[in-house]
């Protein structure tokens, strides 16, 4: 049985741009929706005849509202008699209280939830009751397997594919992965040139099979 542990960063840096430096003059924008506003829809390309399906997750509530959980889908204008027509479904949240939190928007078959399209975006309210929002898509995740924990600095050392060992430091009250385990992270967006790499963790989950990769060092 698949075994998925996400936890969040208490408090997040500024997001910025990914980029294999230690400074960056690029800070990311992210979408604002005012007090008076602070409501965002998100339309996604949908078809149902194809057996996929839209769901939503919020990993923390109490943030923001999902309006209805399982969104609402519109049809495409189409001939009387034509089959396989596709649409729109479309996902709102509200603004509730100052935090932060990450939202998934996953499309899959119930009968294969192994193929899996997520797209990920990381929502903040602060006290003003303004809605931030920012895909997560330019700046993360990151894929790997965990080659050594350090409990005393809240760290995991990962080997990816794409940046070699990539040493992740995870928010104190997040739960740490363990040894051998195979993981996606959604990071801030900002690595360090250092050996290895460094990056601050936003929000993590375990990966199975086949997406997991073997243990090599």
């Amino acid at each position: 049985m698949m075994k998925k542990m996400i936890a969040l960063l208490a408090a997040l840096m500024l997001m910025i741009p990914f980029a294999l430096a230690e400074d960056t003059e690029s800070p990311e924008v992210f979408t604002v929706y005012p007090p008076v506003a602070a409501h965002a829809q998100f339309a996604l390309p949908s078809n149902p005849t194809t057996g996929y399906q839209w769901t939503a997750f919020l990993l923390k509530d109490g943030v923001v509202e999902l309006v209805n959980p399982d969104g609402d889908y519109v049809a495409d204008e189409a001939e009387e008699g034509m089959v396989g027509v596709g649409g729109t479904h479309y996902f709102e949240i509200t603004a509730v209280a100052p935090g932060e939190t990450i939202l998934l928007l996953n499309y899959f078959r119930p009968f294969d939830p192994t193929d899996m399209m997520t797209s990920a975006y990381l929502v903040q309210v602060d006290e003003e009751g303004n809605l931030y929002i920012r895909d997560l898509e330019g700046a993360a995740p990151i894929i790997g397997q965990v080659v050594e924990i350090d409990e005393e600095n809240h760290s995991a050392l990962l080997n990816t594919e794409t940046h070699g060992e990539v040493l992740a430091f995870f928010g104190e009250d997040m739960p740490l992965p363990t040894l051998e385990e195979n993981v996606k992270i959604w990071f801030n967006g900002a690595m360090t040139m250092s050996i290895p790499a460094q990056i601050g963790v936003i929000a993590w989950e375990t990966l199975a099979p086949p997406q997991a990769r073997p243990l090599v060092r």
